[in-house]
């Protein structure tokens, strides 16, 4: 079977397909044939070497991609509540989604709806339980504002979601291009190339940095008296604060989180999708072989992708 492995650290051009062989599940583990993959920020930071606490498997060639949605093709020992042929999604054991199938752990994946295509379903894997993991905990109720940083990216598109559908008013930060797709969510769109914080001032009861764009002094602007400030990307004082905890810095509540995307955030995003009340919509979606190409556009700053990438793969592929 074909699998995306890289030997060194660096960039896309040290990615190549290379035939595997066809692994197999141990006890607690099932065979998923991929049927889509996605591109995460977290997978380019793993290959270019500045993840490395990410599991990425023990052995050369490294994998890539830990999001992954396909079928059951085999079961190991001890494993119940799946079956072979259920449709899937989560995280891979080992970040090498990008293959023709690949080990996961059983209790790692989330059943996908037929209300879902594969596409759909893998938006919502890192992405999904993130944003689910983000809402927890801003802990905000009806008509509490909220600005979201990055409203447009991967994550930040369901963030903006779940908080919409919380009753909050929301703003959110993107590119010029993303307004419509920030007002099509409900969200009052900002340029965060030309965001002016004296406009803004004083209005949001929280704030939620998700694309790195801002900083613990900017949302200290932007805040309310006694307002947080919650970041997915810590810097300067953000670096501070205690991991998943909250400290005071002489203005916001800073709230450094480090959210991990199980599966019973990715099922409550499934189940939200299933239900209608999440819109889990690709920013594009590319076959699964051309992820090296497109890898190398975005480090050439080259690709304007809105949202979510996702790679799609038929069910024809020969797993020997």
């Amino acid at each position: 079977m074909r699998r995306l492995g890289y030997e060194r650290f660096g960039g896309p051009d040290v990615l190549s397909w290379r035939n595997a062989p066809v692994p197999m599940p141990g006890r607690g583990e099932v065979l998923v044939r991929t049927r889509a993959a996605s591109i995460n920020a977290t997978d380019e930071k793993i290959l270019a070497g500045s993840a490395r606490i990410m599991k990425i498997g023990k052995r050369r060639p490294f994998g890539f991609g830990l999001d992954i949605a396909g079928t059951v093709e085999a079961l190991g020992p001890g494993v119940g509540g799946v079956a072979i042929g259920d449709r899937v999604v989560g995280m891979t054991r080992d970040g090498d989604a990008f293959a023709d199938a690949s080990i996961a752990r059983a209790s790692a994946l989330v059943p996908v709806p037929d209300s879902l295509d594969f596409a759909q379903a893998v938006t919502l894997a890192m992405s999904g339980g993130t944003a689910i993991g983000v809402v927890d905990a801003l802990r905000v109720g009806p008509g509490e504002q909220v600005l979201v940083g990055g409203g447009s990216g991967a994550i930040g598109y369901l963030t903006v979601q779940l908080l919409v559908r919380e009753g909050c008013p929301v703003a959110a930060t993107g590119s010029a291009a993303s307004a419509g797709l920030l007002r099509s969510l409900g969200a009052e769109p900002h340029d965060y190339r030309a965001l002016d914080l004296s406009v803004l001032a004083g209005r949001f009861d929280a704030v939620v940095d998700i694309s790195g764009h801002l900083r613990a002094a900017d949302a200290g602007i932007l805040l309310v008296d006694g307002g947080r400030f919650t970041t997915l990307v810590p810097s300067g004082p953000a670096l501070g604060a205690q991991a998943a905890g909250v400290v005071r810095r002489g203005g916001p509540r800073v709230q450094n989180l480090i959210l991990t995307a199980t599966a019973e955030r990715i099922g409550r995003a499934i189940a939200l999708a299933a239900a209608g009340e999440l819109r889990p919509q690709p920013g594009a979606v590319h076959p699964l072989e051309d992820v090296v190409d497109v890898l190398a556009r975005r480090a050439a700053g080259a690709d304007g992708t809105i949202g979510k990438i996702v790679f799609t793969a038929g069910d024809d592929a020969r797993l020997t």
